[in-house]
């Protein structure tokens, strides 16, 4: 065995050197914040704890701004940035810890760092108050240590690792008030579902382990490149690496909420609003996400593409609109959010699963990429801002809202931001990154028609999301004030202290962060596309579309008209009226559609029937077979025994008449035996003789 933690040269890139070379800081400064604040426990007040946190991610923050700056710099040939150890060896299989940073590594540093900073600064005011705000501040420092070691791993097998870390935390913070049952049942859902995946994802890497004898990105990534060039070991391995990519994007389903392993993620939003927006916009399903792209060397093999990457691409058309046609009729505002955010990360996996179609797999590829930083910026804003709400009016549901533009000015504007953006309003940060997936399945569908109908779905998601933000924002913002401001739905508990007579805007610590974001949402996706993204994140070639180009597009001219048409039917049904939404969801096909949605098309319903009906029936068809068949065999020989030992324990008088007697008895019938029998002159045993060939006779 090599010794511990050897250094490894690497064969491609460089070695780090400057700040990547304290890169394994990162998540060392938020795995310290994790320690200080659960170690201490009610020693540390609750303001100390949240400042330890913040001062953890803010100086994981600053390291990854500090290595994003020197990747700017540096020369795509000098990329990735090395640093490797050897851990151990199995046999063939070994195994190395370190880092690997290349453009994709930096892009999410950034997003996650600053993402994760600002919502740990809006968590100090958000949660204050909260009885736990410590296990809470130690649990949000883990997470972030997740998420920050799966995008910096070097190794699957590492990167896997960061990845259980994050489904442990994500159990926890769901189920942060673990005291009331939808909590607690929300977390145990999460856990179990994600754990699905979880596993396809693990019998990838054993079978890569297994295959080509390690896991190591580097290595990987070097014999795809051999591949290209019809040399190295993945010469005819297209079975396997087909296998492990599909083994990969099901482990990526699970986390990321894909069709058919989307139901735990709406019933997430039982944690606090601030571990909502954590989940959805810098940690937990952009893992997913992540790891496609991460692997996407491999999913890129043509002979690996035409299966793999089309699959990818058919479940993220698919479940993008699958998922927003369920938010179309739901009424709590997380719950809007998370429907939006199933069908945004699909967004994303059909854009990298345009890449089955080679000519337009570097456009899929940065366009997936592109889409999954707007929206994060774009849904921490929503979700932040929907905790402002809950936070003025401590209700979820936004029927019981309305008017709150008048009471919380800066939230409006910021939620205002969040819904254009999100409905691809020209301009805003999604509008560029959208357009980029539908250009890029436009192009695919004149060499594969498949992509024909994997674009229109997507259109079509294009035209509901637009609609139900607004129908949201009219909801919540517009019109007059409809509920009690102190009136709690759905047994949400009162997180933030005493009630208010009327709404209020929030405090600084939360207004702020939201005007940050808000920036971010308008602004993000034109400086990307100004910067060149295309030429930042890639593969293979890079694109340069410039804003006239993409603007330009009549793709994008399509997606201009279906947004401003579901904005301005949601402005018709819930702003000015003309439209009476109840008359629409009340009669005939109307309700009848209505119910399938808000029931989810019944996926849960039957989820739990098989969950708790069918399993415990065919439990308890196993029970009786147990407690009958099985049981009833060895209780039988245990009977039979017990009878025959209790007639040999009758015999065992302790009388010495009675041996005396059972002596004589024996002794008789073995004399009997001897001369009536045995005995060849006896009359019995010449019968007996005589008897014996013919029966054998007769029988042949």
């Amino acid at each position: 065995m090599l010794p511990l933690l050897a250094q490894v040269e690497p064969v491609t890139g460089s070695v780090a050197t400057g700040m990547a070379q304290w890169a394994w800081l990162i998540p060392i400064f938020t795995i310290a914040a994790f320690v200080v604040v659960g170690v201490s426990g009610k020693r540390l007040a609750p303001k100390v704890a949240g400042g330890v946190a913040v001062a953890g991610v803010g100086i994981s923050m600053l390291l990854s701004l500090a290595i994003v700056l020197q990747v700017l710099r540096t020369p795509d040939s000098a990329l990735p940035l090395v640093m490797e150890r050897h851990w151990l060896e199995v046999g063939t299989l070994h195994f190395d810890v370190g880092f690997y940073i290349d453009h994709l590594t930096a892009i999410m540093l950034f997003v996650v760092g600053v993402l994760s900073f600002l919502i740990v600064v809006y968590s100090t005011a958000y949660m204050h108050g909260e009885s736990g705000i410590r296990r809470y501040f130690a649990e949000i420092a883990l997470f972030i240590t997740g998420m920050l070691g799966l995008v910096l791993a070097n190794d699957f097998l590492l990167l896997f690792i960061f990845w259980e870390i994050m489904g442990l935390c994500s159990y926890l913070l769901i189920g942060y008030w673990y005291e009331k049952p939808e909590a607690a049942a929300a977390a145990k859902k999460a856990f179990l579902v994600t754990r699905v995946g979880d596993v396809f994802f693990f019998a990838g890497l054993v079978i890569m382990a297994t295959t080509f004898g390690t896991t190591n990105m580097r290595e990987l990534f070097g014999w795809a490149a051999q591949y290209a060039a019809h040399a190295g070991p993945f010469l005819g391995q297209e079975g396997a690496l087909t296998a492990i990519c599909l083994l990969f994007f099901g482990g990526a389903m699970g986390k990321s909420g894909q069709f058919p392993l989307h139901v735990w993620l709406p019933d997430a939003m039982e944690g606090p609003t601030t571990v909502s927006a954590l989940i959805h916009a810098a940690t937990m399903v952009k893992a997913g996400v992540y790891l496609i792209a991460r692997a996407y060397p491999l999913f890129a093999i043509p002979a690996v593409a035409a299966t793999a990457l089309t699959f990818v691409a058919g479940i993220g058309a698919f479940t993008a609109f699958f998922a927003a046609t369920m938010a179309l009729a739901a009424y709590d505002i997380k719950r809007i959010l998370a429907y939006s955010t199933l069908s945004q990360l699909a967004y994303m996996f059909f854009g990298l699963g345009v890449g089955a179609v080679a000519a337009t797999g570097s456009a899929g590829y940065t366009a997936g990429v592109f889409h999954l930083t707007s929206h994060a910026f774009t849904k921490a804003l929503l979700f932040l801002g929907a905790g402002s709400v809950i936070h003025a009016v401590h209700t979820n549901d936004i029927r019981h809202m309305g008017g709150l533009r008048k009471y919380m000015p800066i939230t409006s504007l910021a939620m205002l931001v969040g819904a254009l953006s999100m409905a691809g309003f020209p301009g805003l940060s999604i509008f560029w990154s959208k357009d980029a997936v539908l250009s890029a399945a436009w192009l695919a569908s004149g060499e594969n028609k498949l992509f024909l109908v994997f674009f229109v779905l997507g259109l079509l998601t294009a035209l509901m999301t637009a609609f139900y933000m607004f129908r949201l924002w009219f909801m919540a913002f517009w019109g007059e004030h409809r509920g009690a401001p102190h009136s709690v739905a759905h047994g949400e508990p009162e997180e933030h202290g005493a009630h208010h007579a009327r709404p209020h805007e929030s405090p600084p610590a939360m207004t702020g962060v939201l005007i940050v974001l808000s920036v971010f949402a308008a602004a993000w996706g034109i400086a990307m596309l100004a910067g060149g993204i295309g030429g930042f994140v890639f593969f293979g070639e890079p694109e340069h579309e410039t804003i006239v180009q993409a603007i330009a597009n009549p793709v994008s001219l399509m997606s201009i008209v279906v947004g401003l048409v579901g904005i301005g039917l949601a402005y018709a049904m819930y702003a000015a009226r003309t439209i009476d939404p109840a008359r629409v969801a009340g009669s005939g096909v109307g309700a009848g559609v209505h119910n399938l949605l808000t029931r989810r098309y019944y996926i849960d319903d039957a989820y739990n029937w098989v969950a708790g009906v069918a399993y415990v029936k065919l439990a308890n068809a196993i029970d009786w077979f147990d407690r009958n068949v099985l049981d009833g065999v060895v209780n039988g020989i245990a009977w039979a025994q017990l009878r025959t030992s209790d007639s040999g324990r009758r015999m065992q008088t302790g009388n010495v008449q009675d041996y005396a007697a059972i002596l004589l008895a024996g002794v008789l019938v073995v004399v009997m035996l001897a001369f009536y029998v045995l005995n060849p002159n006896s009359l019995l045993h010449q019968a007996i003789s005589r008897a014996a060939p013919q029966a054998l006779a007769g029988g042949s």
